[in-house]
């Protein structure tokens, strides 16, 4: 089954509304879409009860380029980015993530990397390309408009079992 947003009850928020027609539209608002969990906190399903085992995925999604438009649109949506990241982290869903930088590490100065980051890679676990795909459509960078969507990769991935090399290698 492909990944299907959760919503969840924010009574408080949808309660403090009153019944004009405004508020109402916000109330279905905060109700469908401020509600959502991210698409990565699902938890992993259990291997009995589901159908397709979990594969790794590795997501290469660069950032659009047009005059730091790209760049612009991943700083303000950052903080929303890394909060649903550490979700799907906690899950199990994603086991490596991070930025993509423009410039070799010897080169970011003193102000940091935010400013050379160009795109974001991902080592996760689902069921197809198009299980990733609909939950990395769901991501905030993509639904703000940083990742460019002609330039995302979605490799299926084999997960090497490297243990520990023998004495003296």
């Amino acid at each position: 089954a492909m990944f299907r947003p959760r919503l969840t009850t924010f009574a408080s928020a949808a309660a403090a509304a009153s019944s004009s027609p405004s508020s109402l539209m916000l109330r279905r608002t905060l109700l469908t879409t401020a509600s959502l969990r991210g698409p990565w906190s699902d938890p992993l399903p259990s291997s009995s009860s589901s159908s397709t085992p979990l594969k790794h995925y590795i997501i290469l999604a660069e950032d659009v380029t047009e005059n730091g438009e790209g760049l612009r649109r991943r700083l303000s949506v950052r903080s929303q980015h890394l909060a649903d990241a550490r979700e799907g982290k906690e899950s199990g869903r994603i086991e490596l993530g991070g930025g993509l930088l423009g410039v070799d590490h010897a080169e970011v100065g003193k102000d940091g990397p935010a400013q050379h980051l160009k795109g974001s890679l991902f080592v996760v676990l689902g069921e197809s390309i198009a299980d990733v795909r609909s939950r990395l459509e769901q991501d905030v960078y993509f639904s703000s408009g940083a990742f460019d969507p002609s330039k995302i990769r979605i490799f299926p991935f084999l997960k090497a079992s490297l243990g520990s090399s023998p004495a003296g290698a």
